[in-house]
């Protein structure tokens, strides 16, 4: 019995604090909105937007004023609403097929423009509203063909590419950065940005949805567009470091094979493999050097290691199996290897040239709306409002000069 009022009497006791510290108000709850309310107010912004658009959109190249000496096609009161529209937003886990590039949109090719090469422009009108003196810039599309100057209120501010030549001087396509006037940053303003494009005709071939740009530009403060500028040099680093490892394991291999003559300095074979590698090895880091670096224009690149290398190629490995065999009897292949290497490099040139793929068309249309071709199945087409911009093809074939 006494055990039960003790039992009792401690859950009664239990009870009443219970309910007296329910009762009470948690300090801690006062504290919390204590420290809110002392809390500094913070505003976040986008330091950084990609341009997705929609973007104006005309192919053919601008007519000059004549006062000024730019691109009317460049100028801020210039009236593009009859312009197409163009969109840059890039499908979910979209890459480019090419370079494996990422947020990648296909180009003008794929947009109602197939066949076409030459000059297209893009347009956009974007509103900045910035704290005063803060600094702008933007990143150029990462991932494009071929060649662009880019202007900013009509003013030409930079470009990819050596426009002084015609046609322009294409490279390997990398990002670019171009800090915007202190205009642009003071307060609320108004920017028409305009990329002017050219396409060479090759590059038709190289995939489907060829043209213009494939990556957003971004703009935004300096120091954050500067950031996701070498975030796009790492993706295209990280895109070839394949190409650059192979071009240190050929050479290695190459240096290896050389090694091992002095091991048996009787058996020549070790001399042309070694050279056969080391061949490889200069042909992979003179692709790396075209695509990380502007040293090498890429049409120039392209004959060089699938014109000459290849011959080059081709003629390493006979010399490798003839002296791996001691073919003996063949005496006349190592005389007459270096004209058959002669004519293939001739061959391989004048198909290039004779390619209508290849061929750099004059800047201009021809005298009549359709005129023949050099072959007959092909023909060209210049609308009037293509004037002075280049041929448009037909959606088979490309045009060729008479």
């Amino acid at each position: 019995m006494a055990r039960r009022l003790q039992v009792s009497l401690t859950c009664l006791t239990l009870c009443i604090f219970g309910t007296l510290s329910a009762a009470q108000p948690a300090p801690s709850t006062k504290s919390a909105l204590a420290k809110a309310d002392s809390a500094a107010p913070v505003t976040l912004g986008d330091s950084v937007v990609p341009l997705n658009g929609p973007w104006k959109f005309h192919i053919g190249d601008s007519p000059i004023d004549p006062q000024t000496g730019n691109p009317l096609w460049a100028e801020p009161g210039f009236d593009d609403s009859t312009w197409e529209n163009v969109d840059l937003t890039p499908k979910s886990g979209s890459f480019d097929p090419v370079s494996g590039i990422s947020n990648f949109v296909p180009g003008w090719t794929a947009l109602g423009h197939p066949g076409y090469w030459g000059y297209a422009w893009y347009r956009i009108r974007v509103r900045v509203n910035t704290p005063p003196g803060t600094k702008l810039a933007l990143a150029g599309p990462a991932d494009v063909d071929d060649a662009y100057q880019f202007f900013n209120n009509g003013t030409l501010t930079g470009s990819f590419g050596e426009f002084a030549a015609n046609p322009p001087k294409i490279y390997y396509t990398q990002p670019m950065i171009f800090p915007l006037p202190p205009s642009a940053g003071a307060g609320q303003s108004s920017q028409v940005l305009a990329f002017r494009f050219y396409m060479l005709p090759n590059t038709l071939l190289q995939f489907n949805g060829a043209g213009g740009i494939h990556t957003a530009p971004l703009l935004g403060e300096a120091g954050a567009v500067t950031a996701q500028h070498q975030m796009q040099w790492n993706e295209l680093e990280r895109a070839y470091m394949g190409s650059f490892i192979e071009a240190i394991v050929f050479s290695m291999l190459g240096l290896v094979a050389f090694s091992l003559v002095l091991f048996d300095r009787s058996d020549h074979v070790y001399l042309w493999i070694g050279a056969l590698l080391l061949l490889i090895g200069i042909d992979r880091t003179m692709g790396i050097i075209g695509i990380w670096t502007l040293w090498i224009p890429a049409n120039n690149l392209l004959v060089v290691r699938q014109v000459i290398f290849n011959a080059l190629f081709l003629a390493g490995w006979v010399m490798v199996w003839r002296v791996w065999f001691q073919s003996r009897r063949l005496t006349w292949v190592p005389r007459l290897l270096p004209v058959l290497v002669a004519l293939l490099i001739i061959t391989a040139l004048v198909r290039i040239s004779l390619s209508p793929s290849w061929r750099l068309l004059p800047a201009t249309c021809f005298s009549s709306p359709r005129s023949s071709c050099v072959w007959p199945w092909q023909s060209c087409w210049c609308s009037p409002s293509l004037k002075e911009s280049g041929p448009r093809a037909l959606k088979a074939g490309l045009c060729c000069p008479r």
